[in-house]
């Protein structure tokens, strides 16, 4: 179980990003995330 938390909040985490870049790309201005 505990291998399948990290993965689902690395999947939850690469998906926040995601969204970030999308609404906010003023704040990661050449992918520094």
């Amino acid at each position: 179980m505990i291998d399948n938390n990290r993965a689902f909040r690395a999947a939850l985490a690469a998906d926040l990003v995601a969204f970030l870049e999308k609404v906010y790309p003023e704040i990661n201005p050449g992918g520094a995330l």
